[in-house]
């Protein structure tokens, strides 16, 4: 199985949505000649021939429609998990402020913070001494 780069599925993706190397140029501000030589080389990859090029139009071989049915499926269930994770991540992001005694502050806070930011790293802790 050949191991193919994510951004030549998602130029075959573009392409194919826009029936036009050129659209998906405009598209992903590329020129139209980088975008034909990128479906070339995803082409000479996987050794199939995906479009049925003309002046005006490039259109889906049979092959190059499968594929595209099921990258587009592919892509939208990345996209969907880097959803869930940025939201995971949102999450995890906040402040929290700790109250406590310095004699506690001195002799267990510095555990118990260290494994919190590992675990909640983009959070923000506040501590604040209390008699």
């Amino acid at each position: 199985m050949p191991s193919i780069n994510l951004k030549l599925l998602q130029t075959f993706l573009r392409a194919a949505e826009n029936g036009s190397f050129r659209r998906a140029a405009e598209e992903s501000n590329r020129s139209p000649s980088a975008v034909s030589m990128q479906i070339r080389d995803l082409e000479e990859q996987i050794g199939i021939s995906l479009f049925i090029r003309t002046a005006q139009r490039a259109s889906l071989t049979p092959e190059g429609q499968i594929l595209f049915e099921e990258i587009a499926n592919v892509m939208s269930q990345v996209q969907t998990s880097l959803d869930r994770l940025t939201e995971v991540a949102a999450r995890r992001k906040g402040k929290v402020q700790i109250a406590c005694a310095p004699t506690l502050a001195a002799s267990r806070l510095g555990d118990i913070l260290a494994t919190f930011k590992l675990r909640y790293p983009r959070s923000i802790v506040e501590v604040i001494e209390s008699p």
